[in-house]
């Protein structure tokens, strides 16, 4: 199956579903990313109208999106398990000014479950490598007998949520 053949299937159960208020949803891969900034120059003309004129136009270029990635990844699991995918935040933030550490530090993206069983998803980039720590964190999690997971694409999340299913039902 490929992502615009899911996204079909997604939406028209959707539309069944929720009747007040529905829209297709869409789950594009690649965004625009501006790399440099325009450079403008701001002049006066002759009749004393301010202009701005660009001495250099911004350059873009297309760049995974993570953020819809994950969505992606959740409306896979959520349409074919049944059960919810959950985004772990290993991010620290700021407070009061003061940037406070996480302490998820290496754990997986997402976590979900089926039929009993714990699973931990990492998302990665197509060339992206594990960082040490996460590569510690998928040793702890197999040790204890959780399936780690780790997927780039469309491909990858779609033939992992078949697997689940075929090998548990």
């Amino acid at each position: 199956m490929t992502q615009p053949q899911f996204e079909q299937l997604y939406n028209a159960r959707r539309e069944q579903e929720i009747k007040v208020g529905f829209f297709k949803k869409t789950f594009p891969l690649m965004k625009s990313k501006v790399t440099k900034k325009a450079e403008f120059k701001d002049t006066i003309d002759h009749n004393g109208i301010p202009r701005r004129e660009i001495i250099t136009p911004a350059i873009s270029k297309k760049v995974f999106d993570t953020n819809m990635f994950t969505k992606l990844c959740q409306a896979v699991w959520q349409y074919y398990l049944g059960t919810e995918l959950k985004r772990i935040s290993s991010e620290g933030s700021y407070r009061n000014g003061q940037y406070i550490k996480s302490p998820n530090k290496g754990i997986s993206d997402l976590m979900g479950a089926y039929n009993g069983k714990v699973y931990f998803i990492e998302q990665k980039q197509p060339k992206e490598k594990q960082l040490e720590s996460q590569i510690k964190f998928q040793k702890w999690s197999e040790d204890g007998g959780i399936r780690y997971c780790i997927v780039r694409g469309w491909d990858d999340i779609y033939n992992l949520v078949q697997e689940i299913h075929c090998n548990t039902n």
